[in-house]
């Protein structure tokens, strides 16, 4: 069975779907800070699972983002929680900005450096989303520059 095709878990007001290392979440109304906790402990066991976390959020039945749940969003973010690439479906220009202010937060603390794409249908945001995984597939395969340890420097004294 396609992962595409698995059901919708409650979560809230909200419903998702765990697609492999995608978050597939559908918004309806006001996100809480218990359900901003939640997502992040579901952003932790993906990246757990399968070392990267994409995020497909549709906001078309309306995302609300209350202060206190933004700040959980943003207190819960570290190496465990971080997400690579987020795909916006359907959202309003004032949770845009929002949401842009969050990643560029995250920037400038250092927490987090993931991409976000607005779209205003699923088939982009998946293309967007499998354009991210195929970059960071490409990256993490390449090989690493070789670095001396400490030990053959001291060696070659």
């Amino acid at each position: 069975m396609d992962a595409s095709s698995l059901p919708f878990v409650a979560l809230g007001t909200h419903e998702y779907r765990v697609e492999g290392d995608l978050l597939h979440i559908r918004y309806r109304g006001q996100i809480t800070p218990q359900d901003a906790a939640s997502v992040m402990n579901l952003y932790r066991e993906i990246r757990q699972q399968h070392q990267r976390v994409f995020d497909l959020i549709d906001g078309r039945a309306g995302a609300e983002l209350l202060p206190e749940s933004r700040k959980v969003f943003m207190s819960m973010t570290n190496a465990e929680t971080r997400t690579d690439a987020h795909a916006m479906i359907g959202l309003p220009m004032g949770a845009r900005v929002m949401a842009a202010m969050i990643v560029r937060g995250g920037r400038l603390l250092r927490i987090s450096n993931v991409e976000i794409g607005f779209f205003s249908d699923e088939a982009s945001a998946r293309a967007f989303l499998d354009e991210k995984r195929q970059q960071l597939l490409r990256k993490s395969a390449q090989p690493q520059k070789a670095s001396r340890s400490s030990d053959s420097l001291n060696r070659q004294r």
